[in-house]
């Protein structure tokens, strides 16, 4: 479990700060990465842009060139890391409560013991700090979640999750033939979040894999082949339902 598994949100300042100004993307981004962040003992984040990637089930490339300029906006970017000044200030006062508590529990129980002539129990010398600020739960709920570290799984883990996701939960085949036509890990997922923003993904991730090779891939002519694919099929709908 992590030092400090609640992240007090103030929502207000929160939608006050950021709301209507980030897209939906953008704000699912910098949910995550607070709350990454946040597990850290230094809460930053590595300036890395393939871990960041991995950690947020994206390309580096759609890191890069999407969402890391709006965030340089919020974060500091500085010595190999990126941290937010608003989320340390909120982790000091946390830490700060913490350790008060803690203190104050091992005063009580050390005298509590002595009054009744006992020994004092270890237990008292171990705080928790999950009621130290307002949390979205009510009730602790157990922390499975890996740490930062280990938050970015293999990219290949990532690209057939993100595929799924875009291409449908047995779409494992096509995602498999789209690593070998790509050539990489990380052309295929660029590929995948190009799709994703496709009339239809499955078609065009299918043109993509056609073309066999990245350099022979013209994407103009995927699109216009996908276009007219979806026309003829809308079209027999249409003819059948007569």
């Amino acid at each position: 479990m992590a030092d400090y598994p609640s992240l007090p949100l103030w929502t207000d300042a929160y939608l006050a700060d950021l709301h209507p100004r980030l897209t939906l993307e953008q704000h699912g981004c910098m949910i995550l990465l607070m709350q990454f962040a946040w597990r850290r003992p230094s809460c930053d984040l590595p300036d890395d842009d393939k871990q960041v990637a991995r950690m947020l089930s994206i390309s580096a490339g759609r890191w890069k060139t999407k969402l890391k300029p709006i965030m340089e906006e919020l974060w500091i970017f500085e010595n190999d890391v990126f941290f937010n000044k608003r989320l340390r200030k909120e982790r000091d006062f946390v830490a700060t409560k913490t350790q008060s508590l803690k203190d104050r529990g091992r005063k009580g129980g050390i005298a509590k013991a002595l009054n009744n002539n006992e020994t004092p129990l270890a237990g008292l010398h171990s705080s928790s700090s999950q009621n130290v600020a307002p949390t979205p739960t009510p009730t602790p709920i157990k922390d499975t979640s890996t740490n930062v570290e280990d938050a970015g799984a293999s990219l290949d883990v990532v690209l057939y999750r993100r595929g799924k996701e875009v291409l449908g939960k047995n779409s494992g085949g096509q995602i498999t033939k789209l690593r070998k036509a790509m050539g990489t890990d990380e052309d295929a997922l660029a590929i995948i979040d190009e799709a994703a923003e496709k009339e239809s993904p499955a078609e065009y991730v299918a043109g993509v894999i056609r073309n066999q090779t990245p350099a022979k891939i013209d994407y103009d002519k995927i699109e216009r082949d996908v276009a007219a694919r979806v026309e003829r099929r809308t079209k027999q709908r249409q003819e059948r339902s007569l």
